[in-house]
């Protein structure tokens, strides 16, 4: 019931213990693969089928940390364990944790060490830079371009990660006004929907790119003005490839400094850890 979970899963090589999948899993097979075809136990988080659950016989439950309660309460009776991450929880315990229970504790080491070079690059490049802009946040533009991405989401975290600072802190509806005020030097676009590899990638990441630009408000800001729109999948701010994410916002922001092909990195990351995912296709875009 967890994106990230099953994203280490198989990026440790212990996929094959998987028996069902979060509903948003199966939207998305260009990352996931066959794992995308597995029963899906929930419609959404807060939508959980625990017939098909019960049905599966798993030895444990994955599930987000703020719906934990309810799940371990529902599950309780009968006797399937439930556990929990969250976008503020530690990923190293996860993906140790994980590699522990399904006996790949080598793999989950390497994995680990893998995010904490990547991490490493990022400090060390943003410690040679002096201005680290405010930006704005947009959790998904198709929902709404005025609802941010707050500390309880993972485009925050990214952003985060980027050495950006965020000009709203909570997950929530905005005035318009007050991003004006903010002002912010980079807008930060989510998008959950991107295909990389659908026909049309290329020309709907830039649209949004487009629509950001031609939005009377978000025009006035300094990000627009100097061409600092960044559009991300929400998918890749989750789990491991947010630290590619991360170093792709940064070359954008600082390309003499960060000179890192995000989308290279990001087919290396497929060969070595997400051998489901499919590599090339347009990941991200900006403008």
């Amino acid at each position: 019931m967890n994106t990230v979970a099953l994203q280490v899963l198989i990026d440790i090589g212990a996929g094959n213990h998987v028996v069902g999948v979060e509903g948003y899993a199966t939207k998305l097979p260009w990352l996931f693969g066959n794992y995308s075809n597995l029963p899906a136990v929930s419609s959404g988080m807060w939508s959980i089928n625990y017939e098909e659950i019960v049905n599966l016989k798993p030895d444990i439950v994955i599930t987000w940390s703020y719906i934990l309660p309810e799940v371990r309460q529902k599950l309780q009776a009968l006797n399937i364990p439930a556990i929990a991450w969250g976008d503020t929880d530690n990923l190293t315990s996860l993906i140790y944790f994980l590699g522990l229970i399904t006996n790949r504790t080598d793999r989950a080491i390497r994995l680990i060490n893998w995010m904490n070079r990547l991490e490493q690059e990022l400090k060390t490049y943003q410690s040679q830079v002096n201005q680290h802009p405010r930006t704005y946040i947009i959790f998904s533009w198709e929902y709404s371009p005025w609802y941010t991405a707050g500390s309880n989401s993972n485009p925050y975290w990214a952003a985060v990660l980027a050495g950006l600072q965020p000009c709203f802190n909570k997950s929530m509806q905005v005035q318009p006004e007050s991003v004006l005020q903010c002002n912010p030097g980079v807008i930060v676009v989510t998008t959950w929907y991107l295909n990389p590899h659908s026909l049309n990638a290329t020309a709907y990441c830039r649209g949004i790119i487009g629509s950001v630009r031609n939005n009377p408000v978000l025009n006035q800001t300094v990000a627009v003005r100097e061409g600092r729109i960044i559009v991300i999948p929400g998918y890749l701010t989750q789990g491991p490839p947010r630290y590619i994410t991360a170093l792709y916002i940064d070359s954008v922001l600082w390309p003499n400094v960060v000179r890192v092909n995000a989308t290279e990195l990001l087919n290396q990351y497929f060969s070595e850890f997400l051998t489901t995912a499919e590599p090339r296709g347009t990941w991200f875009c900006s403008g």
